[in-house]
């Protein structure tokens, strides 16, 4: 949490505060969570107990999260190391790599195979990366799929003991393509813009199964303007 973050919190409560109540905003959601997920519009003797702010996001935050989330698939930006690699079916694993290339991208075998419509449309989006070098990042979700598709196919070919490590790396960076996505979408934003906070909400309510009063708490996540992202489970206990 940095300071502006922390500033902004206590500007926050301050003002909600003068207010007759001082979870006005923060609460609705909640509350309308908690009685949704329920089945109910209201609770017997329901009361908010406390809600607290335990961590504030920022775009810094979720760029350093991201980072960390796609690590194992980062390969460093080296344009003569992926440039060999572009040309590694046509220069390393064939005799016949010039006119292959050829066949393959435009001539009789374009298209000719499943393999042949692959290899083509690998070597298109590697040429694509390598003329637009400059705006290429290690984190852009094509640059890591190419450099992993190439390694797994330079395994596969020299049938080697990290064919199967390179072919999880592959099947599993599918799953984080979004990361990537928002990771490019984020560094347009400014780095100490609070994209949501984590808050821990604390309620108590008659529950008539156990016949007596219980508390509840809550983890939940809201937008800069309250709006409920998610809520989960964080403790239950009854009141003697």
């Amino acid at each position: 949490m940095n300071k502006m973050s922390l500033s902004v919190i206590v500007g926050l409560l301050f003002v909600q505060s003068c207010s007759n109540n001082p979870y006005q905003g923060i609460e609705d959601p909640l509350k309308e969570k908690v009685f949704a997920s329920a089945g109910v519009k209201e609770l017997k003797k329901y009361r908010t107990e406390n809600i607290t702010i335990t961590d504030t996001i920022t775009v810094s935050d979720s760029i350093s999260a991201i980072m960390q989330e796609l690590q194992p698939f980062i390969v460093k930006k080296d344009l003569n190391d992926f440039t060999k690699k572009r040309n590694q079916e046509f220069k390393e694993f064939r005799r016949d790599g010039a006119s292959y290339e050829r066949e393959v991208m435009r001539g009789s075998l374009k298209d000719a195979s499943p393999w042949c419509t692959e290899i083509r449309q690998i070597t298109e989006k590697a040429d694509s990366l390598i003329k637009n070098w400059e705006k290429v990042s290690p984190y852009d979700y094509e640059y890591m799929y190419l450099n992993i598709w190439y390694l797994n196919r330079q395994q596969k070919f020299y049938q080697t003991q990290y064919e199967n490590t390179t072919r999880v790396l592959l099947k599993e960076l599918p799953k984080h393509k979004v990361a990537a996505e928002n990771y490019k979408k984020l560094l347009q934003k400014p780095s100490d813009e609070i994209l949501y906070y984590k808050v821990l909400y604390v309620y108590s309510f008659y529950n008539p199964i156990v016949e007596n009063k219980v508390r509840v708490s809550k983890n939940a996540t809201l937008s800069p303007d309250w709006k409920l992202i998610n809520m989960t489970d964080a403790g239950f206990e009854v009141i003697h």
